[in-house]
């Protein structure tokens, strides 16, 4: 079990929580170490469920075996959601206010039982992302030297006439080639008058 996951429990207890709802794909790939588009993640004592649509469960099964039941999307998302917190037998809920639009949290009431509340968390993984461990600061070099890279590449590619669009195609084709998954952010190129 994820050591991270296991600091998210003692927060739980101490907040008076049976269990965590992720919607922060970001925060859902810190805890389990599995990059998650497009899903959510129940975490609790009784067990953790892994929440996602047929593009991804079969995939999510593999890498979060042992970690986290996987329940597909039938439907209703909300109602998945609800039935995983019914399933686990949870009666405070929390959920990352930041993330969660009011109207999807507004759904999932709508089907959960009366005797459940979704109590709003601030921050509560975040915190512990602040702090990098050693995996996390060998994959920041790692992008590091990507990025400079990168930029010696942009260095000899820049010339008079080339449109800001090709060179922003160009870097992120490059970042790619050499090893990353992804820019961070849009590649924004500016020049002459923008």
């Amino acid at each position: 079990m994820s050591s991270r996951l296991n600091i998210i429990y003692s927060d739980l207890e101490r907040q008076g929580l049976d269990g965590l709802f992720l919607s922060s794909s970001a925060n859902i790939t810190y805890l389990t170490g599995y990059l998650s588009p497009d899903s959510y993640l129940l975490v609790s004592h009784k067990g953790n469920i892994y929440i996602t649509d047929s593009r991804y469960s079969e995939e999510a099964r593999a890498e979060l075996k042992g970690m986290a039941a996987i329940k597909k999307i039938n439907g209703s998302l909300f109602k998945t959601i609800a039935l995983a917190c019914r399933e686990l037998g949870l009666k405070r809920v929390g959920f990352e206010e930041r993330c969660l639009p009011f109207a999807e949290y507004q759904k999932i009431k709508e089907y959960l039982r009366r005797n459940t509340s979704l109590i709003p968390t601030h921050s509560l993984v975040e915190v512990r992302r602040q702090v990098k461990d050693k995996d996390e600061l060998k994959k920041i070099r790692h992008a590091v030297k990507i990025t400079l890279k990168a930029f010696e590449f942009v260095r000899s590619f820049i010339k008079p006439g080339i449109r800001e669009v090709e060179i922003a195609a160009e870097l992120e084709r490059f970042i790619r080639y050499n090893g990353a998954s992804a820019s961070a952010f849009d590649i924004i190129v500016a020049s002459g008058s923008n």
